[in-house]
């Protein structure tokens, strides 16, 4: 039967499809039956003889007469079929949209106290879970997307690094992260200039526009913006990271600084209690550091 038909909004007696076979039936059988007057020759007899003709000889339209019956009931079974699959959809429809701002709730309860003040977590919500007013709560293809190209941070530092360590880190390179991170915190963040504190840096007094200090900085901001992203997609309990190795416990960036102390004997507090490191030891601590974490990423395992 074609559902368009049975639009299950109406009451039965109401529906077309079924006056439109019931009348259909009707004239055929009727129109059967005058045929067979116009061709036979009959008398009036009402004895019980006369009847039994009339039922033999009228045996066709009277079958034709009878399908209104079952072809009546099957319609009806169809369009009460029709109203349960509508009371489905619309019970369907109103749990989606419950367990939607259901969702919405327990994300702004679970956050709240988590995330800046300055997150609108409605808009969060809406990005990282695009789908979620349709029931789908996976998250943004685009956001894993994203996370998931920081697996390559660490090769292409190394792949891209100047023969002089004193050059910087090439304009392309930055700009590639940078564009990434900026697009993940948009993800969050619906003004720009709420997350510009995340991508801001200290300048290093000697070194800063070096291949050390800001491929340093960058991973410190990809390390950030990861560690926030992720603190919105923790509340799906059963979130996977697609990032591998590259988290602050693994790629230790404290380790990674310049510290001298001065040639004339005077004494001084190093920071945080740190022992003495030149700029060539800390650049080769970032690139077995690298190394390191681009075997582990890209390996197999």
């Amino acid at each position: 039967m074609i559902s368009g038909l049975f639009d299950p909004h109406k009451s039965f007696l109401s529906l077309k499809i079924v006056w439109v076979s019931v009348i259909f039936l009707f004239l055929f059988s009727l129109i059967i039956g005058l045929v067979i007057l116009a061709n036979s020759e009959f008398v009036i007899d009402l004895s019980f003889i006369g009847f039994n003709l009339f039922i033999s000889a009228f045996k066709f339209p009277l079958a034709i007469a009878a399908l209104i019956i079952p072809i009546v009931a099957l319609l009806a079974a169809n369009h009460r079929s029709e109203q349960t699959k509508e009371q489905i959809r619309v019970t369907n429809a109103q749990n989606v949209f419950s367990n939607y701002y259901k969702h919405i709730d327990e994300f702004n309860k679970y956050l709240s106290s988590r995330v800046d003040k300055e997150v609108d977590l409605r808009f969060s919500h809406s990005n990282i879970y695009p789908f979620a007013s349709e029931g789908d709560y996976s998250f943004s293809e685009n956001l894993i997307s994203l996370l998931s190209q920081f697996n390559e941070l660490p090769k292409d530092l190394l792949n891209n690094k100047p023969e002089d360590s004193n050059e910087p880190l090439p304009t392309e390179i930055k700009k590639k992260y940078y564009k990434i991170i900026r697009e993940l915190y948009g993800h969050v963040y619906r003004d720009p200039n709420d997350f510009t504190k995340y991508i801001s840096r200290r300048l290093e007094k000697d070194y800063s526009k070096t291949f050390l200090f800001e491929s340093k900085a960058l991973i410190e901001h990809v390390l950030t913006v990861i560690e926030i992203i992720e603190t919105f997609c923790k509340f799906t309990i059963n979130y996977v990271s697609p990032i591998n190795e590259l988290e602050p416990s693994n790629l230790d960036m404290e380790m990674i600084y310049v510290h001298i102390n001065p040639s004339n004997g005077t004494i001084i507090v190093p920071p945080m209690n740190k022992k003495e490191q030149t700029f060539e030891q800390a650049n080769s601590l970032l690139i077995e550091l690298l190394k390191t974490h681009s075997v582990k990423i890209n390996s197999p395992n």
